[in-house]
């Protein structure tokens, strides 16, 4: 399974896709969202103190 990680403003994002071909679109439609501040999604949960 093709994977690539790449960083964005400080922050690690990781893809994965069943080929090669995918793996490019996915990387490129990722790298958009976050240029364009779409889809923004943060994992990190906030715990009280």
């Amino acid at each position: 399974m093709p994977r690539m990680t790449f960083t964005f403003e400080g922050r690690r994002y990781d893809v994965t896709a069943k080929t090669d071909k995918e793996l490019a679109v996915r990387v490129a439609m990722k790298k958009r969202d976050l240029e364009e501040g779409t889809k923004t999604k943060d994992r990190s949960t906030p715990r009280g103190g």
